[in-house]
């Protein structure tokens, strides 16, 4: 009796493609995020293989089929880096005439395959080698002495009140409300053709003091949030001025986990409070308020993987599901909440929650994080769902199309944020202090880089071709009760100054302010680790090919 060797290969590859996005982005995902992934695309490979079964009435043809329509689907968007972009830009045509090649070489592979068993062992074997280097490349990340693959849970440390008291009275509520890549209003009018006077000018009028020439420490979040809750630099040009052993991203996570801010306001007295879902808002001791996520709800890791894929490109996917549930209660509701438009009801959530928490318990400090004019864009002009797909983020031939997006999006952000800020004003009873700050800019013109490219190219030379004004501008405001600190404020502040002030003019504290610098970082290849470069008077500027394209869009 022969042995018949199994076909594994189509479900290897399966687990490798899973496990390669995986690997491309440790530190940042979590296995956990992973698993319904593999699962799900195990599923789907197996129905294939039934399916082709039936066609072919052939297991290893319907293997070889399975196998050569998942590597065209997630293989085809990286080879077309290497077409000449005059013919990548037509996508139809260049998705035909993949498709036909495709087809060609299944039908020719059929055809001449006269033994499959010696075809499935080499292909089981190539698959197999492939799939143990992603393992080998986690497992040596994970059992580094930086490395962890499940998500670490923070330890929580005390932080010194010496030096700080209670204001007399009745101590303000603080809402330190960040509207994640809010741009400053100079930036929005030269670059994606907006006026943002009217906000402006509502804020100002409403007592605000906005910084007009504001840029950020740091273009990303998980830099310029723990530098604004701890009111210090986190890193310079040296490198980060701590360390952790197990790296930077657990240092960031504790850093903004025990952060200085949270700790001396809740030893004084108040009530922490968070609004929002992700270490960015996670805190220890806080009152938790998130929206609770569905069993479609896809995460992070999921739309980076679905992103790594060709199928975004067949159809918007987020708009095809919002129209069909748009008529009729039925199972296209629950995906379009819960899947890709999961972030739409998130930011809803957050801004409705803040408005809410007016009348509670004082005093209270509340981070609220507003993922949102972030990308993925979810609102239009009229708070409609935005007809772009969230897919095309980052491709050069959707620059206009999502500048445009991104203006669209502040606008009926700037009304959501209207109706929050005067419930607040209107209904507190101690007047309050709000920070509405914009953690750094869009960073569209970052966008088209390839993560393996951002981790590769020398830092310097990323400034040099890079545009700073796009990626550093942030809208700053302040709102200081009783006309208080607003002779400390000045009009460059920037947002590591935030607390500085405000512990200054009404906690009784002598910090003091730090000069204004920023800092541009990449993250490097082994996945832990970031370098620095100071930009400090480079803020404004911007790489004259990227100048251009902003130019032509108005």
């Amino acid at each position: 009796m022969s042995y018949v060797r199994p076909v594994l290969y189509p479900f290897l590859l399966s687990l490798y493609f899973v496990l390669l996005v995986f690997s491309e982005n440790l530190g940042e995902a979590f296995l956990g995020q992973a698993i319904r992934s593999v699962l799900v695309l195990l599923a789907a490979t197996g129905l294939l293989v039934l399916l082709f079964t039936k066609v072919f009435n052939s297991a290893d043809k319907a293997a070889f089929v399975t196998a050569s329509l998942l590597l065209f689907i997630f293989t085809v968007p990286d080879l077309e880096g290497l077409v000449p972009r005059a013919v990548s830009r037509h996508k139809v045509l260049l998705l035909a005439i993949e498709t036909v090649g495709l087809l060609a070489i299944i039908a020719l592979t059929l055809r001449a395959v006269k033994h499959w068993p010696i075809v499935n062992q080499a292909l089981n074997v190539t698959a197999g080698v492939m799939l143990l280097l992603a393992l080998y490349r986690i497992g040596s990340y994970g059992i580094s002495a930086e490395g962890f693959i499940f998500e670490p849970t923070p330890e929580v440390m005390m932080v010194s009140t010496e030096g700080f008291q209670r204001p007399d009275g009745v101590p303000p509520n603080i809402y330190y409300l960040i509207v994640d890549a809010y741009t400053r209003a100079d930036t929005l009018q030269d670059y994606f053709g907006y006026d943002n006077s009217e906000f402006i000018e509502f804020l100002e009028e409403k007592g605000f003091q906005v910084s007009h020439n504001s840029v950020a420490n740091y273009h990303k979040t998980k830099l310029a949030v723990p530098s604004v809750l701890n009111f210090e630099y986190l890193a310079d040009e040296d490198g980060f001025t701590e360390e952790h052993p197990q790296g930077v991203q657990i240092l960031l996570a504790q850093k903004t986990f025990n952060n200085k801010v949270a700790s001396i306001l809740r030893q004084l007295g108040y009530r922490v409070v968070t609004v929002g879902k992700g270490k960015h808002v996670r805190i220890a001791h806080a009152e938790k308020l998130s929206l609770a996520d569905s069993w479609l709800t896809s995460n992070e890791f999921e739309l980076a993987l679905l992103g790594t894929t060709l199928l975004p490109r067949f159809f918007n996917v987020p708009q095809f599901l919002w129209l069909l549930s748009a008529e009729k209660e039925n199972v296209f509701v629950e995906m379009s909440r819960g899947w890709l438009y999961a972030d739409r009801h998130r930011v809803d959530f957050v801004i409705q929650e803040v408005s809410r928490q007016v009348s509670g318990e004082g005093p209270m400090f509340l981070i609220a994080h507003i993922m949102a004019p972030h990308p993925p864009f979810v609102y239009d002009r009229e708070g409609n769902v935005p007809d772009i797909s969230q897919f095309l983020w980052g491709k050069r031939e959707h620059f206009g199309a999502n500048a445009r997006a991104y203006a669209d999006e502040v606008h009926y952000l700037n009304i959501l944020l209207r109706n929050m800020i005067e419930n607040i004003l209107d209904n507190s009873e101690t007047a309050p202090i709000i920070i509405l700050q914009g953690d750094h800019g869009l960073r569209l013109t970052r966008a088209e880089m390839t993560p393996r490219e951002s981790r590769s190219l020398d830092v310097r030379k990323q400034v040099e071709i890079g545009c700073m004004r796009e990626l550093f501008t942030n809208l700053n405001a302040l709102y200081l009760p009783d006309n208080k600190g607003h002779a400390a404020f000045y009009d460059s502040i920037s947002p590591v100054n935030t607390f500085r002030l405000i512990f200054d003019t009404y906690f009784g504290s002598e910090l003091g302010m730090l000069d204004d610098r920023s800092f541009f970082s990449r993250t490097n290849n082994d996945d832990n680790t970031m370098s620095f470069i100071e930009v400090t008077g480079l803020q404004e500027t911007c790489h004259p090919l990227w100048e251009q394209r902003f130019r032509e869009l108005r």
